[in-house]
């Protein structure tokens, strides 16, 4: 429940925007169209359900929360079970072997056999429970890189790097996309991939397996972890991922046509333009998003958690104003229900602005007619990436 609430409360509160911009009929050329046709209970419906069976309903990033919930569950099993034996690294290999050759044996037409998206990225997930499992043991695997002399370890790093920033260039299995969606392949990728013989799914593990021993072995690489740039952006990574798309697709998309069609300005330029724009602002939103939402949804997923559980923990000590002592609380009181209450008064908040975006957009719609308008479809995902018509 607790991995629930943190990642639905989040995802219910941002969609509400979207919702609200698109009931608005705020979005330009045809944009959200779709959305402008759907009910309230339709966004609660998305925010609470559908949306962790692999749903996007809204907006297409929204796949990948289901699979991240999903396989939560599968990651608490593996350690908990793989950690009480030995050989649990043959264990771990195994299960990984398993679900990889399930794709590679399609891939190959060995047999035609498509795995879906969940069972497509599992793989990824386990691989971090090796890694984090290799860091956790005495003797650790990985300080054998990271006393290596540096005549031996910057070589490494620079292949690794290498491997990370070329093959984890490629983004997609189709043979397009190097700097925009219309071209081929990066050269670069295509030679170190041998002409393409080493397959998309290979090359991207390698890239990141590489960053992730980079990770923890480089110096200078976990330095640029540490900054305070990459350590906001790893704060605001939640909300910056739910609320990108009501940029790219609404202010971005509309600003650039604006400068196309009206300003006649060259498309290339308003690329730049509407980027250096709004990406300053998207970060700035994203943060205050963190601020409002993402924080007290992870509080209130907490609270409940130990509120339900049966075995409660001990309450935090508290510092008396009076005399500065840390006092510690009574645990009857401290998890009675009024106090439990009181701490997750945020909630009344969230529940206020959906009852707030329920009156208005229905006042709205009800006295408003839409130039352009989809009936929802509700589609579900493709076995190997999502649907773009659904989008």
């Amino acid at each position: 429940m607790r991995r629930y609430f943190r990642l639905m409360l989040p995802v219910l509160m941002i969609l509400s925007l979207y919702y609200t911009a698109a009931r608005f009929d705020l979005f330009g050329k045809s944009t959200y169209n779709k959305i402008k046709g759907y009910g309230f209970g339709q966004l609660i419906w998305a925010g609470m359900l559908e949306t962790w069976w692999g749903g996007w309903s809204f907006m297409a990033p929204t796949w990948t929360l289901g699979i991240e919930f999903w396989a939560t569950f599968m990651i608490y099993l593996i350690a908990l079970t793989g950690h009480n034996y030995k050989g649990r690294f043959f264990f771990y290999i195994s299960i990984i072997v398993f679900f990889f050759s399930m794709q590679y044996i399609g891939f190959l037409n060995l047999t035609y056999y498509k795995v879906n998206m969940l069972l497509y990225q599992l793989p990824y997930f386990f691989i971090g429970i090796v890694f984090s499992d290799m860091e956790n043991m005495v003797d650790r695997p990985l300080d054998k890189i990271r006393n290596l002399h540096w005549g031996w370890k910057i070589p490494l790093n620079i292949i690794l790097v290498f491997m990370f920033l070329v093959w984890g260039s490629s983004v997609t299995e189709t043979k397009t996309e190097c700097l925009t969606g219309s071209d081929e392949r990066c050269r670069v990728y295509v030679w170190t991939s041998i002409i393409g013989f080493l397959p998309y799914r290979f090359t991207v593990t390698a890239a990141s397996i590489a960053a992730i021993i980079l990770a923890f072995t480089s110096d200078v690489f976990a330095w640029i972890l540490g900054s305070w740039p990459i350590q906001f952006l790893g704060k605001v990574s939640y909300t910056l991922y739910l609320v990108h798309m009501l940029f790219i697709d609404w202010l971005m998309r509309d600003t650039y046509n604006y400068f196309v069609d009206e300003q006649e300005v060259k498309a290339d330029d308003a690329v730049w333009y509407v980027f250096f724009i709004y990406t300053p602002i998207l970060f700035v939103v994203a943060w205050i998003l963190e601020i409002l939402i993402d924080n007290p949804a992870k509080q209130f997923a907490g609270e409940f958690d130990r509120q339900i559980r049966r075995d409660r923990p001990n309450p935090i000590p508290e510092k008396n104003p009076e005399t500065g002592e840390l006092v510690k609380p009574d645990k009857d009181e401290y998890y009675s229900g009024g106090a439990f209450a009181k701490r997750i008064w945020p909630m009344y908040f969230f529940a206020g602005w959906l009852l707030i975006v329920f009156i208005a957009t229905e006042t709205f719609a009800a006295n408003h007619t839409y130039k352009e308008i989809e009936q929802p479809e509700w589609k579900r995902y493709k076995a190997h990436g999502f649907d773009e018509d659904a989008i």
